[in-house]
């Protein structure tokens, strides 16, 4: 029991640390650390700029219908475009995988979209009712 309570001591703190210093974006500059912090103008970084009270779509839960509210910009747009995901579309959630997929139903095709990419995506409930 009392390792219990320091493991859940430590992952509560550690979480805390996080948070506060944003992960690796201050770099301690030790020397022969061949560490290059990603520079920000580059498309590959990940815009988590929603706020912990914005619905996005790795929140959705399975069995429930939701329409895509917003969509990252950028190229990412334009996969999530060409997989049938627009501004607006009703989706229903098929399945969320645990640590893994969020599987979309878009026009009768099953789409699995990543975490990463599901927490860029801000939803609305949806009626429930998918328009043909």
């Amino acid at each position: 029991m009392f390792e219990i309570g320091i493991i859940v001591l430590i992952g509560v703190s550690l979480i805390f640390w996080l948070r506060r210093s944003k992960g690796a974006s201050q770099c301690s500059g030790c020397s022969g650390c061949s560490y290059q912090r990603p520079d920000a103008s580059e498309e590959s970084t990940v815009d988590l700029s929603f706020s912990l009270n914005q619905l996005t779509l790795d929140r959705v839960k399975s069995g429930k219908y939701c329409r895509i509210k917003s969509l990252p910009s950028g190229v990412i747009m334009d996969q999530t475009i060409r997989f049938g995901l627009t501004e607006g579309k009703e989706v229903f959630c098929q399945a969320v995988i645990p640590a893994g997929p969020v599987v979309l139903k878009v026009d009768r095709q099953e789409i699995a979209l990543g975490r990463n990419l599901a927490k860029q995506i801000g939803i609305a409930w949806g009626s429930g009712k998918v328009e043909k």
